[in-house]
Order: C-alpha cells, then structure tokens, then sequence
C-alpha cells in the first residue's frame, strides 16, 4: 500500500492564557476568572509510532433536510487509532465506502504530524452556585475530545479539556454522530441531579430518569412546595423612550405584571416587574455578527412609583442603568458620522 510523500512541517508548540475579569471587567465575588490554553502539544501515539497507522474510512451520514432534498454523505481516511485524517483528505465515493471499513487502496495523502491542545479554566470566588462534578467524551465533530470539570460555589471551579488527546477512547465510546456525552452529579437549586452517558444537548421526555434526572433535598421545597414565580398583567401596555447617557434614544413598549414569589403553602412575596420590547433594539456591543442588540427583557419597579403613576419612568431609568453596563462590559463606542452635517 502506497503510503506517502514527505510530512508536512511541524506548528510550534504555543502557549497562552486569558484573564477573563481583565477583559470582560470584574464580577462580585470572583477573585480569579484565568483559562489557560497549549496548542500543537505533540502527541505520543506509541502503538501508531510502532505499528503504524491503521487506515479505515471515517465521514458524515447523509440525511434528508426539511424540506425533503437528501444530502449525501462524505468520506475521507483517518487512523482508527489516533484519529488523524490523511491529508489531503481525499473524496471517497460514499456509495463505495462505509463507515468504518477498513482502507487498503492508495492513501488520498500523507498522515501529517500528530499534535493536540491542552486547555484549563479556573476560577477562584463565587462563580455558579451549587457543586458539581462530571466528565464528558466528545462527539465526532466535537473540538473538545475530553472534558472534565469539578465546581464548588463559593470556593471555586476548574474546567479541563482536551483537543486531539484521548481520540482512541472517544472513538471507540461515541465514534459517531453529533452529541457529546455526559456522565455528571450536582446539587443546585435545592436538588439533586445526574447525567449517566447522556447526551449533552439534548433533554427529552423519552430519556430515561435514571440516566438523565433529579430529585429534590431541599427540606422547605419537601414540606412548603417548590419556589415559583407567578406573573399577572395589570394596565395595559404603554410607549416610552430610553434615553441612554450617551444620548441616545430609543422607543420601548413597556407592561406593568405584579409578581409573586412564593411556595405552595404560605405566603409569597409581591413586587413589581415592567417588562419591555423594543422592535428596533438598543445595541450594546459593535460586532454586529455577535447580535449586538437587545431587543427586549424585564427591570423592576418600585411599589412607590406604581402608587405615584411613575412607573414607566422608573423602568426606563432601570433599562438604561443595565444596558448601559452591559455597554460598558462589551466596550461599546458610539458610532462616529462619517459626514457631519456642516452649519452655513
């Protein structure tokens, strides 16, 4: 079997770190927020070095979309092994080739050199609240081959992952499809919850409850029902402007909900909500492929501004104070007019 033509040339290993409460602005409670990043680590791959590679076919299934037009599947070459894919990677023809089956025509092009990432995240301080623990094996199309992370709030948390590294063990547990798998355990909001080899992204009622569930330890959710919020509308809808201090204005429709929150049994605690929509938005970031408006949300209002009527205005004030602080955890900077309007 012809195998290759020469190596492509090796990355340099790269080494980097980022200081989240330096770039996004300090959090309540958070000490440190720092990730830390290794790239083109080189990886070891003793059976691969000794054996050489073991060539089989790898690729997509194909699918029909929404509105019935089927979409073909692709194949390439990688090594059952390590995982790495010829490159180039070829186009093999899919109604030859399955799956998993093993390749012995010309490689499509040399292996190349065997690098991973190493990645960690670590916070110090309050972060999400409650603990967890769990690991997680990508999926095929997953960058983060394996995953782990421990959380304990207030104290802190450390998240880790891997890019390339353990690719043996994520081929032979998930080596196909689309959904990382999860095994996990938590406390949080009162209960108790696990993933046992579920699917990351997806919560279905068909999942099984030992595989995917919780049960509630909080004694006050046992003996006086779980919290819940319960809205009502009072008023109707009414129009108002958000000036932000920038001076910029921008029109809202704001409705008034008295809220209670409260259990089952005993009394709840009322307050007030103004909810608000704004069809053209308020941008708070300038990268507009991020979504750089928010177009609707809730503040709260005062009991002392709905007796006095002043509500509307409370809510604007509140709507400007929080966008005005995502503006400033995004830096936005006002647009400059290219073509200012000259005064004869």
């Amino acid at each position: 079997m012809k195998t290759a033509e020469p190596e492509p040339e090796r990355e340099e290993l790269h080494a980097f770190s980022i200081d989240y409460l330096k770039q996004d602005g300090p959090k309540p409670g958070m000490l440190v927020h720092r990730a830390y990043h290794v790239l083109h680590v080189p990886r070891l791959m003793p059976a691969c070095r000794a054996l050489g590679h073991r060539p089989v076919v790898d690729g997509t299934k194909g699918h029909t979309n929404g509105l019935g037009h089927e979409r073909r599947g692709y194949r390439w070459v990688c090594c059952d092994r390590c995982g790495l894919r010829t490159s180039p990677q070829g186009d093999l023809d899919a109604a030859q080739w399955s799956i998993g089956d093993a390749y012995d025509a010309e490689l499509p092009g040399p292996w190349p050199h065997a690098t991973g990432g190493l990645s960690a995240e670590v916070v110090v301080g309050r972060n999400t609240p409650g603990a967890s623990v769990g690991l997680a094996v990508g999926s095929a199309g997953d960058d983060h081959t394996l995953s782990a992370h421990i959380r304990l709030s207030p104290l802190g948390a450390v998240y880790v992952h891997t890019e390339a590294f353990g690719t043996w063990l994520q081929r032979r547990l998930n080596p196909t499809g689309y959904d990382t798998r999860v095994t996990e355990a938590g406390i949080g909001d009162g209960r108790l919850h696990w993933r046992i080899w579920a699917k990351r992204s997806e919560h279905s009622m068909a999942t099984p409850r030992w595989r995917d569930g919780s049960v509630v330890i909080d004694p006050r959710d046992r003996l006086l029902g779980e919290l819940r919020y319960s809205y009502e509308p009072f008023g109707e809808p009414v129009a108002a402007v958000v000036r932000m201090p920038e001076g910029d204005d921008h029109e809202v429709v704001l409705s008034l909900r008295r809220v209670r929150r409260g259990r089952k049994r005993g009394e709840g605690v009322l307050s007030w909500s103004a909810e608000w929509e704004s069809g053209a938005g308020i941008p708070f970031r300038n990268h507009s492929w991020k979504g750089d408006e928010v177009t609707a949300s809730s503040v709260e209002v005062s009991d002392g501004a709905v007796e006095q009527g002043r509500w509307a205005e409370e809510a604007c004030a509140a709507i400007a104070v929080r966008v005005s602080a995502m503006r400033t955890r995004y830096r936005w900077r006002a647009p400059v007019d290219e073509h200012p309007e000259i005064e004869v």
